[in-house]
């Protein structure tokens, strides 16, 4: 039994071969926009653009799934060319963007700049990983840098959204970090711009900052952590320690908790808070602790802090650190989630 229509009986293999022909072409540059249309059959993009009916691939999918959900051949059958299809749709899409795209930055003349509208519809209703096939499809078809393209004709905060939005995951990582040492974005003699790094390093995966150090590197033929130590002076040493840690691979970024081990790390920073004036507080003692530990840990461990001494850790914490080193800590109590709402708020 077939499942792309009710016509067609078309072996598997055929199917992968002719999904893995098309994806290479696409990635080639070859395919342009009349040979993606003709890839895509009448009956998939009927299915893509209303309700299926009876001689939908959709459809049939479906009566496939309906009649011989039990037979693994037909179900393996019904995915390949799920996923075949799916592959399609998004080489259609990123031709499409991108002839929305061209249009939309020769509409820029002396006195307008590119067409907002179509460049938003283009943009910023897509995911990254559909972005970055956009971009390497403008390349194939125009031979130009779609970010590079799109940044001439916009201005203001509104072109550096679209610079960032248009940027694969490692890129963002080290835009941010060229915007951070770049201080004549904050001014002269201002240094660095802390917040910037605080709010990439607690909101990325070890793996994600080791692969957005790897561009920056690359580009810059520079060492991050020899910049870091560099823009961040005796005054932010104690963020500076923290910040490497969080990239180095010595953080735990599982699920699992600890109580009996949160409620003892609860007791060590209680006691290191309560020093007095006189008495030299332990900030890397305090970096060590939260900065290793899991979100879900740290999480605990200020349940048991609150519950124990009666008042916050955020709290216990405020005043005894720099206000830099104070922010980053605190955010590393909270999801990434939270975070990113508390700073938005």
């Amino acid at each position: 039994m077939g499942c792309c229509g009710s016509t067609e009986e078309e072996p598997v293999e055929a199917v992968e071969s002719e999904a893995v022909t098309t994806h290479q072409a696409v990635e080639s540059g070859v395919t342009r926009t009349e040979q993606v249309r003709v890839d895509l059959n009448i009956a998939e993009s009927a299915a893509v653009k209303a309700k299926p009916g009876n001689e939908t691939f959709i459809s049939s999918v479906l009566k496939a799934r309906m009649e011989a959900a039990d037979n693994a051949a037909t179900m393996k059958d019904c995915c390949i060319r799920l996923q075949a299809h799916n592959r399609k749709l998004k080489e259609y899409v990123a031709v499409y963007d991108c002839q929305t795209i061209k249009g939309a930055v020769d509409e820029a003349g002396w006195f307008s700049g590119a067409n907002d509208r179509k460049l938003i519809a283009a943009l910023f209703t897509r995911t990254k990983s559909q972005l970055q096939r956009t971009r390497k499809q403008y390349r194939d078809m125009y031979d130009k840098d779609l970010r590079k393209e799109v940044m001439d004709d916009t201005e203001g905060s509104y072109r550096k959204l679209v610079y960032y939005a248009l940027s694969a995951p490692d890129e963002y990582i080290a835009d941010i970090f060229d915007r951070a040492f770049d201080v004549a974005l904050i001014g002269p003699d201002m240094g660095c711009d802390e917040t910037a790094l605080l709010e990439i390093f607690v909101t990325r995966t070890q793996e994600q900052l080791q692969a957005g150090k790897a561009k920056w590197e690359g580009r810059t033929d520079k060492s991050l952590v020899d910049e870091l130590n560099s823009e961040l002076g005796s005054s932010y040493r104690h963020l500076n320690k923290l910040l490497q840690l969080l990239y180095m691979g010595d953080r735990r970024e599982d699920e699992e908790v600890e109580e009996e081990k949160a409620q003892k790390q609860a007791e060590v920073i209680k006691e290191e808070v309560d020093k007095g004036w006189f008495e030299d507080f332990d900030e890397s003692m305090i970096i060590t602790v939260i900065g290793t530990n899991t979100t879900n840990q740290n999480q605990l461990m200020a349940q048991l802090y609150e519950k124990t001494f009666g008042e916050s850790l955020v709290k216990g914490l405020k005043g005894k650190c720099g206000p830099r080193l104070f922010d980053a800590l605190r955010a590393l109590l909270m999801t990434k989630t939270d975070f990113i709402v508390h700073c938005i708020i």
